[in-house]
């Protein structure tokens, strides 16, 4: 699974962006997905000028057997 997702202009910033992208393989026990983000902040509060924030994510996992919680409902 491959993913791309870009914001312009968010809500209550003059101007920026967002980018995040994630790939990712899935099966029927177990997952990795990788996903990283990048914000380009304007300035703001009279600061001469913005900055870029990147966060870089791995997370996988697997099944290790039945769920002893109680069912929802």
């Amino acid at each position: 699974m491959d993913g791309t997702l870009v914001c312009k202009n968010m809500p209550g910033m003059p101007s920026g962006e967002m980018r995040a992208s994630m790939s990712g393989k899935f099966a029927s026990t177990s997952y990795d997905v990788v996903s990283e983000a990048t914000i380009d902040m304007p300035a703001m509060g009279g600061a001469q000028k913005g900055g870029k924030f990147i966060t870089k994510t791995q997370v996988p996992g697997k099944r290790l057997g039945a769920c002893d919680a109680p069912k929802a409902g």
